[in-house]
C-alpha cells in the first residue's frame, strides 16, 4: 500500500494496521507511510526501515 493514511483523519491512522491485522490475521502488509501514526500502538517492532535500495 502506498500511504494509506493519505486522506484519513489522525485518530483513523492508528487504527488502520489492526483493522487490516482482524481482517486477515495472516497478512503481510508492505506500506510506505509519512505518518508515525500507523506505527503507534505496539506495531514499531514489526517495523522494518528500507531507506536505501540499490537495483
Amino acid at each position: 500500500m502506498d500511504e494509506p493514511e493519505a486522506s484519513l483523519h489522525f485518530e483513523w491512522q492508528k487504527n488502520l494496521i489492526a483493522l487490516v491485522r482482524e481482517l486477515n490475521p495472516n497478512a503481510q502488509i508492505i506500506l510506505t507511510t509519512h505518518s508515525p501514526a500507523l506505527i503507534m500502538d505496539g506495531w514499531e517492532d514489526a517495523v522494518t526501515e528500507v531507506s536505501d535500495i540499490t537495483i
